[in-house]
């Protein structure tokens, strides 16, 4: 699949047929292969996320920063939801998946 390749992808279906695993899971197994292949460092750089998934609201940008957390909260992948121009301070942290 390209999102395993490293490239940019787009999905499209019917609610609830699975887009989000579909896409989040190949992103987090390629994160967590880089790392531990030490293809890229263990803790992303500050304002530098890994990945960037973009919705085209905020309602649909919080749901998918729910799953994304539920998929990456025991694997040390840092997720965050950006939405409405706003700069949260964990960006300055570093972030692996933004939404």
């Amino acid at each position: 699949p390209p999102l395993l390749r490293g490239e940019s992808g787009v999905l499209g279906d019917q609610t609830g047929s699975g887009k989000t695993l579909a896409y989040l899971i190949p992103m987090v197994e390629r994160l967590l292969t880089m790392a531990q292949t030490q293809q890229i460092p263990r803790w992303p750089r500050p304002r530098k996320p890994r990945v960037v998934i973009v919705t085209p609201t905020s309602e649909l940008a919080a749901q998918v920063k729910q799953v994304a957390f539920r998929v990456c909260e025991n694997l040390d992948i840092r997720t965050m939801c950006f939405t409405q121009g706003r700069s949260p301070a964990k960006l300055e942290e570093g972030v692996d998946i933004l939404v």
